[in-house]
């Protein structure tokens, strides 16, 4: 009798993400409200907790050297390197997670955890379908020094581009969208001026929603400040995350609503005429779904500098880093309609392309799930029909 492999009637699929920043969290999340209708989905923060310690230090408090990193890991060399390293750091840790989970599939939505399982599985002897969902807006070296995984799955064409460019095979690459949690994709329009109430504003003044990332970055405050000073007709919706430090410094500033780290922010960003602050990949994908203009007030540099080209390139929103730029933006904004209307015309057609690409995300799981099925099906009518081979029996 050859082996047939035996799936449960919902196959397992683990996510394994990462603590460091919201980003990869969320990502995680709104794959796993894709896939759970027909997968079981487990996710785990697969990093060793130093790891989201560090970022969160960084992040907050040493961007120069946290952007240092990103520039040196993104060559071959760089990102090889750093990829040893860490898998010394994770290796015990995903052997654990991936033991326990018992996967039929594995996807990474973190660059730090690719190569990492990769070499994990073949430490077990596993052969699982391992997926790589590419969390960013363009291309990062940490990516691509595994290049045999089963998937890659790029957000953007951007990164299609850059992973054939990078030597992956275009049969492993698919354009996917970027998922986004389902909070993002109801329609809030009636709930706008309740939301504003809700939060002790004037429903009818022009309202930024301000963002730092999940880790609440300090350089949010000046950001805040500028919007005041602009305009008196100007207020704004500080989502200051676990930055309790934060929070402290903005409250009972006139015009000025904080909102606290929160899984459900979508009807807040939607209550707004536009998002402000660090243009992270997962907030510039859920302004893009929500069709609000995005405006880069401040940025970690190579990791979010890339982030801002995006966001001019495909008309999105404003590059605003230089000094005075949001000043004089802000001013602008409230009086002319016209600039926020255009840019929703481009954000409107880029989220119809996200929708759509990201409905081949479900059918491309069933499709790696079958091609292995039949993989171990003809691994095992091979090692039946070898003369003296056990088929267990």
């Amino acid at each position: 009798m050859g082996f047939m492999a035996i799936h449960p009637i919902r196959p397992t699929i683990l996510i394994v993400t990462s603590s460091t920043g919201g980003g990869h969290v969320n990502m995680s999340a709104a794959l796993g409200e894709m896939l759970d209708e027909a997968f079981t989905v487990v996710v785990v923060n697969s990093h060793p907790q130093i790891v989201g310690s560090f970022y969160s230090y960084a992040s907050r408090y040493a961007v120069t050297g946290w952007s240092k990193v990103m520039k040196v890991t993104d060559t071959e060399a760089g990102a090889t390197r750093m990829h040893a390293v860490l898998h010394l750091l994770t290796r015990n840790r995903l052997a654990r997670i991936i033991t326990e989970a018992a996967p039929d599939l594995i996807i990474s939505t973190h660059s730090m955890l690719s190569y990492e399982v990769t070499q994990v599985l073949a430490t077990l002897r596993r052969t699982i379908p391992v997926v790589f969902q590419v969390t960013d807006l363009t291309l990062h070296h940490m990516w691509t020094t595994e290049k045999r995984a089963s998937a890659y799955l790029a957000s953007t064409r951007e990164i299609f581009d850059g992973l054939l460019e990078a030597g992956i095979e275009q049969s492993r690459v698919a354009l996917t969208g970027r998922p986004v949690r389902r909070q993002f994709l109801s329609d809030y329009t009636a709930s706008c001026a309740e939301t504003r109430v809700s939060l002790g504003l004037d429903p009818a003044l022009f309202t930024a929603y301000v963002q730092g990332g999940a880790e609440g970055s300090a350089q949010i405050i000046k950001t805040i400040y500028t919007l005041r000073d602009a305009r008196p007709d100007i207020q704004c919706v500080v989502a200051t995350g676990h930055n309790s430090d934060m929070r402290r410094r903005v409250s009972g500033l006139s015009r000025v609503a904080t909102l606290p780290y929160t899984a459900l922010i979508a009807p807040y960003m939607a209550a707004c005429d536009v998002v402000v602050g660090k243009p992270g990949a997962g907030s510039v994908g859920e302004a893009i779904t929500l069709e609000k203009p995005f405006i880069a007030s401040t940025v970690i540099p190579y990791q979010e500098t890339p982030n801002v080209d995006f966001i001019e390139r495909h008309n999105l929103g404003w590059n605003c880093l230089e000094p005075g730029a949001l000043h004089d933006l802000m001013q602008r904004l409230v009086v002319d309609k016209r600039l926020i209307a255009e840019k929703k015309r481009a954000l409107h057609e880029y989220a119809a392309f996200n929708r759509e690409a990201s409905q081949r995300l479900v059918p491309l799981m069933h499709d790696l799930l079958a091609r292995r099925d039949s993989m171990e099906r003809s691994d095992g009518e091979t090692l039946a029909s070898t003369p003296g081979a056990s088929t267990g029996r």
